[in-house]
């Protein structure tokens, strides 16, 4: 999906946190990702910009943080990207003052990025709607406006995948935390799931579960760290099924759909090594085609959510496998991060 990412404002001191900060998986190899900082005691919380009768998912569903892919291969995603059916309406994750409505790009004039400022126990949050069409009449710059209002609708663009044309509406959903900075750009980005409402997380998961990106078999996880080095690793280890028992894949850079990768045995022997190359936009499932250096491909489906990889490779030279019928499942470090 297609995503932008809103401006950041001079940061404030370095956050203050009363709660320990909660840290975000690292892939295999990578630094150790910096702590993102929890809210105050007094905390802010936020619904999601989307109601479950708005969500779809036949293009990738949600966008995670922290991930890297199209323009955000270098700095990491500083948000959450949502698909929405087309007319889908956006609304405010919190009460709070509208900040400033903009329209970035000259190619796109009636796509507008809505920011809204809220404060909080003496500490300043904004969260921010890039994407917008058809913004409201009663939002303007100073007004109030309250949790679940409606903004506008999400903005519908067309895109060529492969060779399909893709048309789908999303926005580029943001919470700047002032009393944090860190990262290239958008330094005051922090993960929105810090400080979801129970029903927020309730809806969160359900969406994520059905989500597919670029990145996904490196950075599975709805909140990643951004500060990561290229090219990056992550091993799978398998809990049950045929294949082997330990996959690493290795993604070159920020942008790419494909990897390398190594299959190996209990002892960490090689078994077969060679290129994999994924779809993550093809339905009901991802696709994976791996090219060994030995010679013969294989075709498979993937469905991975956070820890959980799923599995199905046919044989050398077969058809792709329809469905998860003899399917293997593996697992790797780490976990969402709160």
């Amino acid at each position: 999906m297609a995503c932008g990412g809103g401006g950041s404002s001079p940061a404030a001191p370095s956050p203050a946190a009363t709660i320990p900060a909660a840290t975000t998986p690292a892939p295999t190899p990578g630094p150790s990702p910096t702590p993102t900082p929890a809210p105050p005691a007094a905390t802010f919380t936020i619904d999601l910009p989307i109601s479950a009768g708005d969500a779809v998912n036949d293009f990738g569903g949600v966008n995670p943080f922290g991930v890297h892919l199209a323009d955000h291969g270098v700095d990491g995603h500083p948000g959450w990207d949502f698909q929405y059916r087309i007319g889908g309406l956006v609304r405010a994750a919190a009460d709070g003052t509208v900040q400033s409505i903009a329209a970035p790009e000259a190619q796109r004039p009636n796509r507008f990025v809505v920011q809204v400022s809220h404060q909080v126990s003496g500490r300043n949050y904004r969260t921010v709607y890039f994407g917008v069409e058809n913004v409201r009449s009663a939002i303007v710059v100073n007004a109030s406006i309250s949790r679940g209002a409606v903004i506008g609708e999400a903005a519908v663009l067309s895109q060529v995948i492969g060779t399909a044309q893709r048309t789908y509406a999303t926005i580029h959903f943001q919470v700047d935390d002032f009393s944090y900075s860190g990262g290239l750009t958008n330094q005051n980005a922090v993960s929105p799931a810090l400080f979801l409402s129970a029903g927020a997380l309730a809806l969160f998961t359900t969406l994520w579960n059905d989500a597919a990106y670029s990145g996904e078999p490196t950075e599975p996880f709805w909140s990643n760290p951004r500060d990561v080095t290229f090219p990056m690793t992550r091993r799978w280890t398998r809990q049950r099924g045929d294949l082997a028992e330990i996959i690493e894949l290795t993604r070159p850079n920020g942008t790419s759909n494909d990897y390398s990768y190594r299959m190996l045995d209990a002892a960490g022997a090689v078994i077969e090594s060679g290129t994999a190359q994924t779809a993550p936009f093809e339905r009901p499932f991802p696709t994976i085609d791996l090219s060994p250096t030995s010679g013969g491909s294989r075709r498979g489906l993937y469905d991975i959510v956070n820890n959980s990889m799923r599995l199905v490779l046919g044989a050398a030279g077969a058809s792709r496998p329809t469905g998860f019928t003899n399917e293997s499942s593996y697992t790797t470090t780490g976990s969402a991060s709160m």
